[in-house]
């Protein structure tokens, strides 16, 4: 039996649906769909295995708001939530942030992360790619948020005023 969830965030809607196994996430802005996310089942976590954003939709905090939608779905199962061991420079950037903020901590194993380079990376301006991260491995094999109903947000950094 599947059950589902919804939560809506200003223009962006999301809906999980979890079964005995793991879960898919769809996120809708202005009640298009332009997002989604998987979550595979291992080990008392919940894997973000895929994320897709549509291209129109970036920058539009579509991405956060499906994360966030895993991570009350976490709350609700409650189980971790990790990011794969494969992941790209958006999700990459996206996690770091997150470590920073102390949402979520690294996973050192005796491997680390492995990078992938999705196509829309190739459409990225010398300036964009600039802004992301790049390595021929990831330090962390994984990353976790292991207290995700204490997590009430994933939203960016603040930015912090320049000292006089």
């Amino acid at each position: 039996m599947s059950k589902c969830f919804t939560r809506r965030k200003g223009a962006i809607e999301t809906t999980a649906c979890a079964d005995g196994g793991g879960a898919h996430i769809t996120a809708y802005y202005d009640g298009e769909e332009v997002g989604s996310l998987s979550l595979d089942p291992d080990r008392g976590a919940l894997v973000v295995g895929m994320i897709h954003v549509d291209d129109a939709a970036k920058r539009k905090g579509v991405g956060t708001a499906l994360y966030e939608a895993a991570v009350d779905l976490g709350c609700k199962t409650k189980l971790a939530i990790r990011s794969d061991n494969t992941r790209s420079p958006f999700a990459e950037a996206f996690w770091m942030k997150q470590e920073r903020k102390g949402r979520a901590t690294c996973r050192k194993g005796s491997a680390q992360g492995v990078v992938y380079y999705p196509p829309e990376y190739d459409r990225l301006t010398p300036e964009q790619k600039a802004a992301l991260p790049r390595a021929s491995r990831w330090p962390c094999m994984q990353y976790e948020i292991s207290a995700p109903c204490a997590t009430k947000s994933l939203e960016g950094l603040k930015k912090r005023r320049k000292r006089r």
